[in-house]
């Protein structure tokens, strides 16, 4: 058998801080499923990409899950479910090395960043708003 074909490691864009006034309402996480396990709480958020934004047809939103650790201010993993955006460039959010980035990271800050993925901004974006809005919902 052929071996898989290795996708080209990421290439980071700008920091996106987590915590942001300026997420407009059509942007914003919508939370979908809450559980809560042994301390920690699990939010599966859906968050409009680039084919909702630019409403294309039949266009359906990106799905994050995402579990903190409440007592300590900590995401303890993100995990990019579906990604609904162009196949190529916003899948690259798919990618290990970006869910990465948010594991044991403390949200205690209010100024903690994150990275977007070079060419996939708009997807990171949805991603990121998606951790804000789980993050909004455990305060």
């Amino acid at each position: 058998a052929a071996p898989e074909p290795v996708a080209p490691p990421l290439e980071f864009g700008a920091k996106l801080p987590i915590f942001r006034e300026d997420v407009s309402e059509s942007r914003q996480g919508v939370i979908i499923d809450t559980v809560e396990e042994g301390g920690n709480v699990t939010y599966t958020v859906e968050a409009a990409g680039y084919a909702v934004i630019e409403q294309y047809d039949g266009a359906k939103p990106n799905v994050v899950k995402i579990t903190l650790d409440p007592a300590n201010q900590v995401i303890v993993k993100v995990e990019v479910l579906e990604v609904n955006d162009t196949k190529g460039i916003g899948d690259k959010v798919l990618q290990e090395d970006f869910a990465k980035q948010f594991e044991n990271l403390s949200y205690a800050d209010p100024s903690v960043e994150a990275d977007t993925v070079s060419m996939a901004t708009v997807s990171s974006t949805s991603v990121i708003n998606a951790i804000l809005a789980a993050l909004n919902a455990n305060k």
